[in-house]
Order: structure tokens, then sequence, then C-alpha cells
């Protein structure tokens, strides 16, 4: 019997064996990353230069990673940060196992209190005429909040600091900056204190196997997981009915006379009898 159970064990212990860190955050639903310092850019493109940074991250929250950026120096995770599709730097952020209940500073609002309204524009530039996208009126409150950068003194002997944020008018989104100095009312933005496991290892396919043609391992269906997770649990389900399947004892009273068989149940053994 003790044979038997030690079997099953090491059976059991083939096929659940733990995974590696990075196979258990390919199988997650997304992969999250901490922000856990100041300083630490969200950009619209791949590119190490302050021109293409569109805010800093508050600080204890997190990003969603998406995949390897495709810049040449390998710098740059493909993110998402709310709703907003944009890049992060891989030395800036920590990857974590598991998903964070509360991954962004969302639900942030602010207002405009400018009287002739304020100018969203795509950059946090007053010079330029060619950057303004829409205007927000006078007190609006359709704002969301992503993040803080600076640029222009818009307004002499006061802040450069610039929000980036989503307009909302009707049925359309405008993202683009305000200037900070002609709004008020900002929410705080609490601190993040959730703490999650880091993760160590290679998160996606570098992108040198990419170009040589290797690709990642694809997606596979819930329904496809299922049914393959069966077919490979038959084989060893075989191997335990075969292991427990019970054995027949022959008894013999020293007779030549016909013998009959009778199978007692719940038992692991069989009688003769005459």
């Amino acid at each position: 019997m003790l044979k038997k159970l030690l079997l099953i064990i090491f059976v059991i212990c083939l096929i659940w064996q733990p995974l590696p860190n990075n196979v258990f955050a390919a199988s997650q639903t997304s992969i999250f990353a901490k922000v856990e310092k100041n300083g630490v850019f969200f950009y619209n493109s791949p590119i190490n230069d302050d021109a293409y940074k569109l805010f800093e991250i508050p600080c204890t929250y997190f990003v969603e990673l998406l995949g390897n950026a495709d810049d040449q120096e390998n710098l740059f995770y493909s993110a998402k940060y709310i709703d907003v599709i944009g890049y992060v730097k891989k030395n800036e952020i920590l990857p974590v196992q598991g998903e964070p209940i509360t991954p962004f500073a969302s639900n942030i609002n602010f207002r405009v209190f400018a009287p002739s309204g304020l100018d969203l524009k795509s950059t946090p530039s007053s010079d330029s005429p060619f950057n303004r996208i829409i205007n927000v009126p006078y007190l609006s409150t359709d704002l969301v909040f992503y993040g803080t950068l600076s640029g222009d003194q818009m307004i002499p002997e006061k802040s450069c600091v610039w929000y980036y944020c989503k307009y909302l008018s009707g049925t359309s989104a405008y993202y683009g900056f305000l200037y900070s100095d002609l709004c008020d009312k900002l929410v705080s933005i609490s601190p993040n204190t959730e703490t999650l496991p880091y993760f160590e290892g290679e998160l996606f396919l570098p992108p040198e196997n990419e170009k040589l043609g290797s690709t990642a391992p694809p997606t596979i269906s819930q329904p496809l997981k299922i049914l393959l997770v069966i077919i490979i649990s038959l084989p060893c389900l075989f191997v335990i009915y075969l292991i427990f399947k019970p054995t027949r004892l022959v008894v013999d009273n020293g007779e030549k006379n016909t013998k009959k068989i009778k199978h007692l149940k719940r038992r692991d053994y069989y009688e003769l009898e005459d």
C-alpha cells in the first residue's frame, strides 16, 4: 500500500510541478508594474526625450504592461494608464505578481476657472497657436486628471505646471494639457498602500527574438485549456485505476472439485467457495 501511495505522489508531482516565474506572469490576465518613486513619466512614443513625455505617473500607483516597445535600445514597455496607451521606461518601474485592487489614481477631477475658458493644448506650451485642441468652458468640471508635466510659464511669476487630462464634451473625449494656475479644486491623490510580490525574470519575448522570427506562445481560449487539462489527466486517472484495481486471491482448500467465485462488495479481494 505504501508503494502505491508513493507512486501516486510521484505522478502528481510530475504533472503539477511549480511553474517558473515568467510562465506565471505570462498566465496572468494582466501584468502590472508599480511606480515607487517620483519623476517617472508616461511617454507618447518610445523615445528617450523630454519632448515625448505626457505626464508624471502618481507615485505608489501602477501601470499595466502590454509588451515590449518597438525601440532599438529596448528601453521601454508599451503600457496603459487608466485609458491612455503609451510607454514607460523599463528601469523606472517594478513589475509585480498579481493584480492590484486599485492600480490607477482614477476619478481625480478639477475645474477650469478662467472667465473666458481655457484652451486645451496638445503640448504644454502657450506660444504656438497650432497646438490648440478645444476651448474648455469656464467652471467646467468634466475633466479627468492623469498627471502633471512642466511646460511654459503662462502667467509671469506663477507655476510652470500643466495638467494632462481628458475633457468630456457630449459624446466626445479630448486629451491634452491645461495650465494648472488657471484651474482649481484638484482632488487630492491618496497614496496607494497595496503591496504585491515583485516579479523577477523576462516578462515578454525580447524584441531581437521577434526580429529573428520567433513568436510568443499563442493565446489559448479557456474552453481549450479545460479540454487540454482533461486530455492530459486521463492517462493519470488510468494509472491510478490500475494501482487500486482489486486483486484476485485464489483460496485452495486442497480439493479438486469445481469452485464458484463469489465477489465480496467493499473488499479488495475475491473468495472461492465450494
